[in-house]
């Protein structure tokens, strides 16, 4: 058991440190082999471990990228007192948290989304925005269920979709 955990930490620690490494590369080279292998470089791992943890490389610490992004939204938005506000006024200023927090990096933002547009990746783009809404709403404590579970984050993944857009160009 107690070597699940320390794989478990090691992966954590590899992920955080290979995102540290990557978000610098990224705005020069993008989310390309180069920024990977030099992310791999610059913090000494072997290139087998990192790619167990990133199979598919660049696109799965892409993908990793904004599934932390999204993880600090979701707490940073279920800090906030919002139990006064409209469902409106709640998803507006989760929406203004999750770009706040893509401020950060929004070059690799631009680049993800470029990359994510691309034909053969656009389904792992509609996947991670489809997941930033799931996530706007359980931070704001949504109840629903079934059919309107669906509706509510498809009809959120294309503001939100909208507004990133927006607010990169």
């Amino acid at each position: 058991m107690k070597d699940i955990e320390k794989n478990l930490h090691d992966e954590s620690i590899i992920k955080q440190k290979m995102l540290e490494a990557m978000l610098k590369h990224v705005v020069f080279d993008g989310w390309s082999e180069t920024s990977f292998r030099n992310s791999i470089i610059e913090n000494a791992y072997d290139i087998s471990a990192v790619t167990r943890i990133f199979p598919r490389r660049d696109i799965d610490l892409a993908l990793y990228f904004h599934t932390f992004d999204d993880e600090i939204a979701f707490h940073k938005i279920q800090t906030k007192e919002v139990t006064s506000y409209k469902i409106r006024e709640k998803i507006i200023m989760a929406i203004f948290t999750r770009l706040e927090i893509a401020h950060k990096n929004k070059e690799a933002v631009r680049r993800s989304f470029a990359m994510f547009s691309l034909p053969f990746y656009v389904s792992d783009g509609a996947k991670a925005v489809l997941n930033t809404s799931d996530v706007i709403w359980r931070a704001i404590d949504d109840q629903s269920d079934q059919f309107t579970w669906y509706t509510k984050r498809l009809s959120l993944s294309l503001v939100y979709s909208s507004c990133l857009l927006f607010w990169l160009n």
